[in-house]
């Protein structure tokens, strides 16, 4: 019973994130025919993968194989293949037409295209299970959707800190000011070329003043406020002392540029806003608490998820920068 079973969970999986990401979509072949719980089904799905495979590297889109994955379990798994092709946008109408060729290979093929802020992601499946992607770039577009990742909650543990400074030189931090190594992080972060901002999200910090947490954090060039603590008085004193402030969305909304990564069980839905954010808008900022040391595996993993998914991890000040200046290009003229 386990193949069956993990196929209508897969389907499931599949279509629900296609729910949540709300693509754009023209291509729509038909609606995928029920999965047939049968020995049958699971014996012909693998021949299906690789006609469908055939038919794109024979197309007239030239896509060249990015990756590949394998989903699945031991009772039924297949080959999850990323293809890459970069085209002029004169060029759009043929390519829509070799994607939607495709459509004649099998009667359970479905094609969803997610519009992204250089081009467009077509997701490919058979009977609800995603079997390829295209991502296809416009050669006039940017190369690649950027992240800046904040790894938040420092000051407490020099080893803690050791580990985050290792996992990439375009991660910035956000350390806790008054705590037993703030200013000793901050230092080591720089020495190493890492962001310094100031984690301003504890209640208690308030008290003793945003000035005197600076000089516990030596060379923070922004702040990372909580929703506990984002007081007018205190983005006033930001903004005078030259510093960008960040305060993650918490709800997930779709516009919003920063997320707040947390343990548990809202993480994956977090990861997905960032992601989707980055795709559709080109950047996004994500902030995580890296306090616990056990949850560095879990950013370790996520940033060769980001890597092989090509999106780039960068600093986050450049983001901030980019954001602000989309943000004045959207005002009406006064």
């Amino acid at each position: 019973m386990s193949y069956p079973l993990f196929a209508v969970l897969a389907a499931m999986v599949f279509l629900s994130a296609q729910e949540v990401s709300r693509p754009v979509t023209r291509f729509v072949a038909r609606k995928a025919p029920r999965i047939v719980d049968s020995p049958e089904w699971a014996r012909s799905f693998p021949e299906r993968v690789e006609a469908v495979n055939r038919a794109i590297l024979e197309s007239p889109l030239g896509a060249k194989l990015a990756s590949q994955t394998w989903q699945g379990s031991t009772a039924l798994r297949w080959p999850h293949r990323v293809f890459e092709l970069t085209v002029d946008r004169q060029g759009k109408s043929d390519v829509e037409a070799a994607v939607g060729a495709l459509r004649g290979v099998d009667p359970g093929l479905n094609l969803v295209v997610e519009e992204t802020f250089n081009g467009s992601q077509i997701l490919v499946g058979l009977d609800g299970l995603l079997t390829h992607t295209l991502r296809i770039y416009w050669a006039d577009a940017p190369a690649r959707p950027r992240v800046g990742l904040v790894l938040a909650a420092l000051g407490d543990d020099l080893r803690v800190a050791h580990r985050v400074l290792d996992l990439d030189e375009s991660v910035s931090v956000a350390i806790l000011p008054f705590h037993p190594f703030s200013a000793e992080v901050a230092k080591l972060a720089r020495s190493f070329g890492h962001e310094v901002l100031l984690d301003w999200t504890e209640r208690a910090s308030e008290r003793r003043g945003l000035d005197a947490a600076l000089l516990t954090v030596p060379g923070a060039i922004g702040i990372v406020f909580g929703s506990d603590v984002l007081s007018d008085e205190a983005q006033t004193l930001a903004r005078e002392r030259g510093l960008f402030s960040l305060h993650p969305d918490v709800r997930g909304e779709r516009r919003a540029t920063v997320f707040a990564i947390s343990a548990g069980d809202g993480w994956d839905e977090a990861v997905d806003s960032v992601e989707r954010r980055a795709r559709e808008g080109g950047f996004a900022i994500a902030i995580a608490d890296a306090a616990d040391g056990d949850e560095l595996d879990r950013l370790r993993a996520l940033l060769g998820r980001w890597r092989q998914g090509q999106i780039e991890v960068v600093n986050v000040s450049p983001i901030v920068g980019e954001f602000a200046r989309s943000e004045v290009a959207r005002r009406p003229a006064e």
